[in-house]
């Protein structure tokens, strides 16, 4: 296995939903944010992937919640690489609150060649800093079985914005999750809470483009797609107020 990285967190009021809840846009900014921490210091030069004009890109989550920390609770994030094949490397993240694992979440990634826009093999050496093993088979995800949805479905407008692209210049992967939440009727959020969230990226999204959130719920699951861009499936489980 990789090295691990861990790292405490204070939840701060402005990354809560109006229950006071960390909302998950702001659990995968938090999470994404601990593995870079964790390349910048395992890296002695941090610029070794522009340099090399290479990126990593997010093709997938796969997240377990067994409850969502509140606002001021302190939490602990740790993050592993699991580890690689010639395409595809593997990163768990665990999040705990007072000692109980409270999230988990897989997540795979793919290099991308950065002027051509197209993912291409990893490059071993850069990997060595992490201590992760090569493996033979890619580590089981989630598989979403649908690439669209039939009626019925809602339709919600999903317009990104300037400040929604992130240094790979696409739409940072979290907001995704915004478009989710918001394409999502009031009533449903105000009485479920997530419990798994597999979320599979297909393309990049750039502030240029328009496309369409297509929310299904059939439920306590509901079934998401953005364009042609981006899938989601969450399920649900009931709350009370």
């Amino acid at each position: 296995m990789g090295k691990v990285y861990r790292e405490s967190f204070e939840i701060k009021n402005y990354e809560v939903d109006r229950y006071g809840k960390l909302s998950i846009s702001m659990l995968i900014r938090l999470l994404l944010h601990v593995s870079g921490k964790q390349t910048n210091l395992l890296y002695d030069n941090q610029n070794v992937l522009k340099e090399k004009h290479l990126s990593w890109f997010i093709l997938q989550h796969d997240l377990s919640i067994k409850r969502l920390p509140n606002a001021h609770d302190v939490i602990d994030i740790e993050t592993e690489p699991v580890g690689y094949n010639q395409f595809f490397t593997y990163r768990m993240f665990k999040v705990y609150h007072e000692g109980e694992l409270i999230i988990q979440t897989m997540i795979r990634f793919a290099m991308v060649d950065l002027l051509q826009r197209k993912m291409v093999r990893i490059v071993e050496e850069l990997l060595e800093p992490y201590g992760s093993e090569k493996i033979e088979k890619n580590i089981q995800m989630t598989k979403l079985a649908f690439k669209s949805l039939s009626e019925p479905y809602t339709v919600t407008p999903c317009f990104p914005r300037y400040v929604d692209i992130d240094e790979n210049q696409h739409i940072n992967n979290a907001v995704y999750m915004d478009f989710v939440m918001t394409s999502i009727q009031p009533e449903f959020l105000m009485h479920h809470q997530p419990k798994q969230i597999s979320i599979v990226y297909d393309k990049e999204m750039t502030e240029t483009d328009v496309h369409v959130c297509y929310t299904q719920i059939d439920g306590d699951v509901t079934r998401h797609c953005i364009g042609d861009i981006c899938r989601l499936q969450m399920m649900w489980e009931k709350i009370e107020l």
